[in-house]
């Protein structure tokens, strides 16, 4: 294989690496801030401009040898920023516990769409059969859950609650109330539908921390029916 063929091919490379990058940025796969997506980019344009060597041409110099510059700003910038970026006890204790996957950008992200609250007990969480405009994490305290007036479960620590409709946007299924005066984070769920919609691999966390939660919550149950 010739010098020629061999750099071509790196070309070749390099222009699927900015396809593939921008499907998957489009498909929602990946954040247009992540990562990932830029060191696809830096690699791209890398290999582009390598190829450029046995056939050279100005403006696609400039634009790869931009690229190249901006892709690196970026990196140092996310470096930057994920020193300086600060989370309380609580705030790592929720990402550590249900969204692990997330990097510190992304949990900021999601943290931004909330607020810690203390709440006192008999305080309403979610009604039967209306919208729920929030997702609630448990921190400390616990609630119980009421279907038809009729109480039919207990949510704890580290329980999420409204989880089951927090991504559909429909009714909530039951009506959650504090048993005990809690401190609960608040997440809107308008704010985290757009987030998930606009980043897969929030929306991927999200849905897994969903899915453990009801196993636990289902595990829990089942251990307070067997004792009872």
């Amino acid at each position: 294989m010739t010098l020629f063929e061999i750099l071509n091919a790196v070309g070749l490379f390099g222009a699927g690496l900015y396809l593939l990058s921008y499907t998957l940025l489009q498909l929602g796969y990946i954040g247009g801030n992540s990562t990932t997506y830029i060191l696809m980019n830096l690699t791209a344009a890398s290999c582009v401009a390598i190829s450029l060597i046995v056939s050279f041409n100005a403006a696609s110099v400039v634009i790869q040898v931009s690229w190249i510059v901006i892709s690196i700003v970026g990196l140092v910038r996310m470096h930057l920023l994920s020193r300086v970026m600060r989370f309380s006890e609580d705030d790592a204790a929720f990402l550590q516990d249900k969204l692990p996957g997330l990097t510190k950008a992304q949990g900021r992200k999601v943290l931004d769409l909330g607020l810690w609250i203390d709440g006192d007990a008999g305080t309403e969480l979610t009604t039967q059969g209306k919208p729920n405009a929030n997702l609630i994490y448990l921190n400390s305290g616990g609630a119980d859950v009421y279907l038809n007036d009729k109480k039919v479960a207990v949510c704890s620590r580290g329980d999420f609650v409204g989880e089951m409709t927090a991504l559909s946007g429909d009714v909530a299924t039951a009506t959650v109330r504090l048993n005990a005066p809690s401190q609960y984070l608040m997440l809107n769920t308008e704010a985290l539908r757009k987030l998930a919609a606009q980043e897969q691999t929030v929306a991927e966390a999200v849905k897994s921390g969903f899915v453990q939660n009801l196993k636990s919550k289902l595990e829990a149950t089942n251990l307070d029916v067997y004792h009872n």
